[in-house]
């Protein structure tokens, strides 16, 4: 688990950032540290990425892959399929 202080760090939604010269992902939200800004995000100072989806399946396969295989720490993936009750 990463911690931090409130005040170090900082959030944007649905940015795309690189992973690799040719690898661009682009979830939900991403948690940066705000010293290195949006400039400087990268998969070894990301906190963790937010993938909000109606199926899980794709987010947490395909899209998961990446992100763990570049050092990307912590993936949440909130699964937002609304039911009737």
């Amino acid at each position: 688990m990463v911690s931090a202080a409130a005040g170090d760090v900082d959030f944007a939604a649905a940015t795309a950032f690189r992973l690799s010269q040719y690898t661009y992902l682009e979830p939900d939200v991403v948690i940066f540290p705000r010293a290195s800004g949006i400039p400087g995000l990268a998969a070894d100072n990301v906190r963790f990425v937010v993938e909000i989806a109606d199926s899980s399946r794709h987010d947490m396969g395909r899209k998961a892959s990446p992100f763990a295989s570049f050092g990307v720490r912590e993936l949440w993936v909130v699964d937002a399929v609304v039911t009737s009750l």
